[in-house]
């Protein structure tokens, strides 16, 4: 139940950047749970740490991206 509110919340503020619904599906699924329920968490935080939400949603997928790779090439 919880990864589905944090879905919805994070899908809701990605459709709110203007990304359509296959991207949002993409670059959800890209991500684990924890690391979606975590992200939706912090998107809130996010705003008020001076970058728009949509800059610390692409810093926050690149940054788990990176650490995707790093733990598949590690």
């Amino acid at each position: 139940m919880r990864d589905i509110a944090a879905n919805d919340q994070v899908a809701k503020v990605l459709e709110a950047r203007g990304f359509t619904q296959e991207q949002i599906n993409q670059k959800l699924a890209q991500l684990s749970p924890q690391d979606l329920h975590q992200l939706a968490q912090n998107l809130n935080q996010l705003q008020a740490a001076g970058l728009t939400q949509q800059e610390w949603i692409w810093i926050g997928i690149g940054a788990l991206a990176a650490l995707i790779l790093i733990v598949a090439l590690g």
